[in-house]
């Protein structure tokens, strides 16, 4: 049995990653990917049930870009 509903990992492929976590609410699927990007799909319609939705019945996704491993110091700040 599958974890999230197809739905997710349809929106996940779409956005190149590997999802960890999902949450649902009434405007959108926000989906946290394995690489630490947290990406919200926007539904174009509300109203329609999650089993039925298809990648067609999403926005473009708005997302976080992944932090930087490297943390900046002193040193090598960019001037």
């Amino acid at each position: 049995m599958s974890a999230f509903p197809s739905i997710i990992y349809q929106l996940a492929n779409l956005a190149a990653g590997t999802p960890i976590a999902w949450r649902e609410t009434d405007e959108a699927m926000i989906i946290i990917m394995e690489d630490g990007r947290k990406l919200t799909f926007k539904k174009i319609d509300p109203s329609k049930p999650r089993g039925s939705m298809s990648i067609a019945d999403f926005k473009d996704h708005n997302g976080q870009v992944v932090p930087s491993a490297r943390k900046v110091t002193k040193a090598n700040k960019p001037d």
